[in-house]
């Protein structure tokens, strides 16, 4: 388990209301977690900034490092599998499998082309 906390964060964008105003969090790796929410909420400026892409006001302490999807792919009718594990994934085909199972979606899936999957997928 590696924990990540998150204490006083304050962020906007110029100009603009702050997204996060002296936010405390605390995250355990161990947790499945998604972000979900509208437009314009800050799902992906969260990210950006655990990616240190963004400066911000407050602190986070992790030693994780964040990776966001999509990937800029290189090789888009390589098959999806080939594809995951060229992007950093570190497990092993049976944990992708065992994930997709669980979304009740098709393991047939990592053996298309990349290319042909929709955006959800």
């Amino acid at each position: 388990m590696e924990p990540i906390t998150i204490n006083n964060l304050t962020f906007a964008y110029p100009g603009q209301e702050p997204l996060f105003n002296h936010c405390d969090l605390n995250i355990s790796s161990d947790w499945k977690l998604g972000l979900l929410g509208r437009n314009g909420r800050g799902k992906t400026t969260l990210l950006k900034i655990l990616q240190k892409q963004l400066s911000f006001q407050g602190s986070i302490q992790t030693n994780l490092k964040f990776n966001y999807y999509p990937l800029v792919i290189r090789e888009p009718n390589d098959y999806t599998m080939n594809v995951l594990m060229r992007s950093g994934y570190q497990g092993e085909q049976w944990q992708i499998e065992r994930e997709l199972n669980l979304m009740a979606t098709p393991t047939e899936l990592l053996w298309q082309p990349f290319s042909s999957l929709s955006g959800g997928e």
